[in-house]
């Protein structure tokens, strides 16, 4: 019995230190991001100037998505910058509502591929 309460604790002890380097991996990832992000004017987007797989910077309101309120992980939505919609995939764990406004950060490929939406 007193070995399996030892190895146990163990455990529990290598979770946690996973645990904060995963935290940590995280935070370095999303600053990274934001980082590189580069924004671009409506006029670039809509006249296919920015170049595909660049890192980008939009931000604007939520104002349609696959759901009816609640955003998630793999979902898609619309987003509302100016006077034009950009079609975005939700790639982040942290739920988004539509309504909400945001900034995204994110790979172009014609669309957006959100890493990081923040709330403004």
């Amino acid at each position: 019995m007193f070995f399996l309460v030892i190895s146990f604790s163990g455990c529990a002890l290598q979770i946690n230190e996973s645990g904060e380097k995963e935290r940590e991996f995280t935070q370095k990832t999303k600053e990274g991001i934001k980082k590189n992000a580069k924004q671009y004017t409506e006029k670039e987007f809509q006249s296919a100037n920015v170049p595909l797989n660049e890192f980008v910077q939009i931000s604007g309101e939520i104002i349609q998505a696959d759901r009816e309120k609640k955003i998630e992980k793999g979902d898609r939505f619309l987003l509302k910058s100016g006077s034009s919609r950009y079609q975005v995939f939700n790639e982040q764990d942290i739920p988004i509502h539509v309504g909400d406004s945001v900034t995204v950060y994110g790979e172009y490929y014609g669309f957006i591929k959100a890493i990081l939406v923040e709330g403004k």
